[in-house]
């Protein structure tokens, strides 16, 4: 994660591939990689396909493949959740003037697509901001 603060991080990402590729790829292992290519996506102009070849050059064969697909749909979910979430807050700025902290807190920790649909169209017919904060429990 260092990497991704000193604005070295795309020159890095193949290298901290190569240190995953000597491990055994379990669900754990794939959640790691996951969230740091997300979290990389996030901070550093780090492209898809950059992720898809530095993913498939260090790791290689089907295991290389199946990777980089799963890093690649997972940041596209993950893109979708901040979206919806990001909307639902310009939403609540825009009816309410502010957002309290706890439901910016309730928001983000969220990560399901249809449950934040259905809050955002609380969002637009709640008639305050305690109703949607009710909503959202």
């Amino acid at each position: 994660m260092k990497r991704a603060f000193d604005g070295t991080l795309a020159k890095h990402f193949p290298g901290v591939l190569d240190r995953f590729d000597t491990t055994p790829i379990d669900d754990r292992i794939m959640e790691i990689i996951g969230t740091i290519t997300w979290f990389s996506g996030c901070v550093a102009d780090i492209a898809p396909e950059r992720i898809n070849e530095a993913v498939t050059k260090t790791i290689k064969g089907k295991k290389g493949v199946e990777m980089a697909d799963t890093i690649q749909k997972g940041m596209f979910q993950q893109g979708r959740v901040a979206e919806k979430i990001n909307a639902i807050q310009k939403l609540l700025r825009f009816r309410f003037s502010q957002i309290p902290n706890e439901i910016v807190n309730g928001l983000n920790g969220r990560t399901d697509l249809i449950a934040l649909d259905s809050l955002f169209e609380v969002a637009y017919q709640c008639k305050s901001i305690d109703e949607f904060a009710d909503a959202l429990k």
